[in-house]
């Protein structure tokens, strides 16, 4: 397989995986929203942290660095609210980063 080809077929998928990160931002936001309430705010962490890794890895896959490195950011900081030790407000601005890369991607 050639590079014009593998550009061609990623071009071809780039709506269906901007559908599927929208999804996995959608995703991240709820857990976001739902962990300081839930009765298990570790279980919402992990989920948000597996969300942001696979926004991290499709990212890449794509050819988009600002948001795999926003991904990454989120990722990282989920992990730390799994452990306590991060802060809420960090972890809300990397998310609200990683939505705008997502938007500027979506709506260029």
């Amino acid at each position: 397989m050639t590079d014009d080809h593998v550009d061609d077929v990623l071009a071809e998928m780039r709506p269906e995986f901007l559908e599927h990160a929208a999804s996995l931002f959608e995703e991240i936001e709820h857990r976001l929203a739902n962990a300081p309430a839930a009765a298990d705010p570790h279980a919402e962490y992990i989920c948000l942290v597996r969300a942001a890794h696979s926004l991290k890895g499709a990212g890449g896959t794509f050819g988009f660095p600002d948001l795999t490195d926003a991904a990454a950011d989120v990722e990282r900081l989920g992990h730390d609210a799994q452990a306590g030790t991060g802060s809420p407000d960090s972890l809300d601005a990397a998310v609200r980063a990683l939505g705008a890369h997502l938007s500027v991607l979506r709506h260029p």
